[in-house]
């Protein structure tokens, strides 16, 4: 049991490294999902989610990684660039699949960016708390992105509402 979840704990690491400010605004795009091929091969569909003074991010695409081995999640890819002077620190916050709400939105690195560069980060959702059990299944993708400074955890910039179609 140890085995098998240090191995999902580490596989999930991995796929998060490869994967990579002012007001409220709120955005809503389409994306795309492909669950047939692998992770690695899937086309992205980049989106841009917010694009103001303090960063430009974009969604990428949303995979599961079950030809890796990972069960019962899946990933939502952001990338983001920092436009600010500071360090800062990124997650998605008020989360839902579906109109169901989402405890907790996982990543397997905290996503960092220094100023005047970019990160990317696979987001992880969880199915045990919805009433899913397949990316087939998932319809739409809710959630607030959160842009915060490194040092203080103060938060920046929050983009409410973001919602993803599928």
């Amino acid at each position: 049991m140890k085995k098998s979840f240090a191995l999902l704990f580490v596989l999930t690491l991995v796929i998060s490294l490869m994967s990579g400010c002012g007001g409220d605004s709120s955005s809503q795009v389409s994306g795309s999902k492909n669950t047939d091929a692998p992770a690695e091969q899937l086309e992205e569909t980049a989106v841009i989610l917010a694009d103001d003074d303090c960063v430009t991010a974009t969604f990428e695409k949303m995979y599961d990684a079950t030809s890796m081995g990972v069960e019962g999640v899946f990933y939502i890819d952001v990338n983001v660039e920092n436009k600010t002077d500071k360090e800062i620190w990124v997650y998605l916050d008020k989360a839902s699949v579906n109109d169901e709400m989402v405890p907790l939105v996982g990543s397997g690195v905290p996503l960092y960016i220094q100023p005047a560069k970019s990160g990317r980060n696979g987001f992880i959702f969880s199915f045990s708390s919805l009433s899913i059990d397949s990316i087939d299944e998932v319809k739409t993708v809710n959630f607030d992105l959160v842009v915060a400074d490194k040092e203080s955890m103060k938060e920046i910039e929050r983009v409410e509402s973001v919602s993803l179609e599928f």
